[in-house]
């Protein structure tokens, strides 16, 4: 009986997967308002069925789909490869991988290349239209410049809006040179309040016509921020008392005034805080007591978490979990 299987198996034959053509697509610069498309041959270069049974994409930014599924001998199928309007800027390398049931090569990539030019670039060059502003300090005001490039004669740009955030300011204007050149200036008010920073602004297109407006984001963290290393404490139950010691960081620019004596540290029935004076080249070392108390009332699928607090900056937590038992040997 299973000399029978393997000989039908062996009757059947096995689908190998070919491209027909190049594997390579190139799409050129082209306008990023546009939507791109491609195709792709596939053939079945063997004597048995070929499935095509998914494609993978590596970006978002693309579709894929496969005419025919299922190919017997001889037959061939378009893979289509479709390049979304304004869902990727500049040049780019896109791959699609197609899995198959031939059993010598299970995954065979297709490649679409192009560089889709934005209407406005950023420059300095911001991935996706962000600009990280990084840390900024409390107090303070702060002026944030960028130019803007238009990748088309005649280019004008309408007022900038502001939305998002309050006390920021706008200023777009056109700079001298052949090509269609702005500059803008985002001005931030000064901010006693730390934590994420965000905005948009959007700027309207006035020539050409119909295009969709210029938008930038614009992100960064207000003051300082404590970071507790490692953030995770797993405690045992049933061992009795734990002390464990970690790192309080301060990361961002520290307002004046943040020391050891203004950390406030979180009001807990069974555990307790003290500095350790050993040497932190970046931050503060302190050790923790857990009483058997506190780890007791921890579940096992739950956690508490510590806010460790100081003014003017954003508060640490210290996530304290059960320890995860191990099995006992036989």
């Amino acid at each position: 009986m299973a000399l029978a299987s393997c000989s039908a198996a062996a009757l059947a034959g096995e689908g190998r997967i070919e491209v027909v053509g190049p594997s390579v697509a190139e799409l050129g610069s082209y306008r990023a308002r546009e939507e791109k498309a491609v195709s792709f041959t596939l053939r079945n270069a063997g004597d048995g069925l070929l499935d095509i049974r998914r494609l993978r994409k590596s970006c978002g930014c693309a579709t894929a789909h496969a005419g025919r599924t299922a190919l017997q001998p001889g037959e061939s199928t378009e893979v289509r490869v479709t390049i979304a309007a304004n869902s990727i800027f500049g040049e780019y390398e896109e791959r699609v991988y197609v899995e198959s049931s031939d059993p010598r090569r299970r995954f065979t990539k297709l490649i679409v290349k192009g560089d889709a030019v934005q209407l406005v670039k950023l420059e300095p060059a911001c991935p996706d239209n962000t600009v990280n502003l990084r840390w900024l300090a409390l107090n303070e005001a702060s002026c944030h410049e960028l130019t803007l490039v238009g990748s088309v004669p005649g280019l004008r740009l309408g007022e900038p809006a502001v939305s998002g955030a309050e006390g920021v300011g706008v200023e777009l204007a056109s700079l001298p040179g052949a090509d269609a050149r702005y500059g803008l200036r985002v001005l931030l008010a000064p901010c006693s309040i730390p934590g994420p920073f965000s905005c948009q602004v959007t700027i309207p297109v006035l020539v050409p016509a119909n295009e969709a407006p210029v938008t930038i984001e614009f992100m960064g963290e207000l003051g300082a921020k404590l970071v507790v290393v490692p953030a995770v404490a797993r405690l045992a139950q049933g061992g009795g008392r734990s002390s464990r010691r970690f790192c309080l960081r301060v990361l961002g620019k520290p307002p004046a005034g943040l020391t050891p004596e203004s950390v406030q540290w979180p009001d807990v029935a069974g555990v307790s805080f003290a500095w350790d004076d050993s040497a932190c080249s970046d931050g503060w070392w302190f050790v923790t007591d857990f009483s058997p108390d506190f780890i007791g009332t921890l579940s096992a699928d739950g956690e508490t978490s510590l806010r460790i607090c100081a003014p003017n900056a954003v508060a640490a937590t210290l996530v304290c979990r059960r320890a995860e038992e191990q099995k006992r040997r036989r």
